[in-house]
């Protein structure tokens, strides 16, 4: 099953995290937007980030200027590695 991941990237700053199912969950529930025992479609879920995406602030610059952009992982990457406790995409560079 091919995973389904988005971008979010800040206009201000350029700051950008790839982000998993666990990761939108995570962004909605900043949002207010995320409730326990939902149970939203991956589509579902994108399409309330793309909403909120501008109430959103950066953690970098703190700014609210977050967009969400789709993101296509490339087919010749091995299967990334996730944490256990929370679900987060290990960075390959902590392996």
């Amino acid at each position: 099953m091919k995973r389904s991941f988005i971008r979010l990237t800040c206009t201000f700053c350029s700051w950008s995290e790839i982000c998993d199912d666990a990761a939108c969950i995570r962004w909605l529930q900043a949002a207010g937007r995320w409730r326990q025992g939902n149970d939203m479609t991956v589509e579902m879920m994108h399409e309330i980030l793309r909403a909120v995406a501008g109430e959103l602030i950066c953690p970098r610059c703190l700014q609210k200027a977050l967009v969400v952009e789709p993101y296509d992982e490339p087919a010749d990457w091995p299967e990334a590695r996730h944490c256990e406790g929370c679900g987060v995409i290990i960075p390959p560079e902590r392996l």
